[in-house]
């Protein structure tokens, strides 16, 4: 199992980190707003077990202006912890009516658990679908 190219030692419960960026740009002047969602999918390890991804307890999300933006700290963001596995996309990001407009950079971070049981060789799932949407 690998992590970011580097080898994971099945050694005890391991937290590993990951992360991962976006972009917004609203350009459209309306202020209509929009939506930034992850689709996630598990990881499964070679002997079935599972783990999901979860957000960070202390900077899940990271939001910085990209050139102009109107107020980031008017955008409505998850919670830290949330788990990112769920059965419907998870709303990571949401710029409401009249804010959002401008540039955003959206840094995402989290980690995930690799049991002691895990089981050594092929390990599928772990995928992360970001969809930007507007109302």
């Amino acid at each position: 199992m690998f992590n970011n190219g580097a080898p994971i030692t099945l050694d005890g419960d391991q937290s590993i980190p990951f992360r991962f960026q976006s972009s917004v740009r609203d350009t459209r002047g309306s202020g209509a707003g929009w939506t930034v969602t992850a689709s996630t999918t598990p990881l499964t390890f070679s002997n079935a077990i599972t783990t999901d991804f979860i957000l960070d307890d202390a900077s899940p999300l990271v939001i910085t202006c990209a050139g102009s933006c109107t107020n980031p700290g008017a955008l409505t963001t998850a919670a830290p912890g949330t788990d990112m596995v769920t059965a419907s996309p998870l709303p990571l990001v949401t710029a409401g009516i009249g804010t959002g407009l401008g540039g955003y950079t959206i840094g995402t971070q989290g980690n995930f658990l690799v049991p002691s049981t895990a089981g050594s060789g092929a390990t599928t799932g772990g995928a992360v679908t970001i969809t930007i949407s507007t109302p």
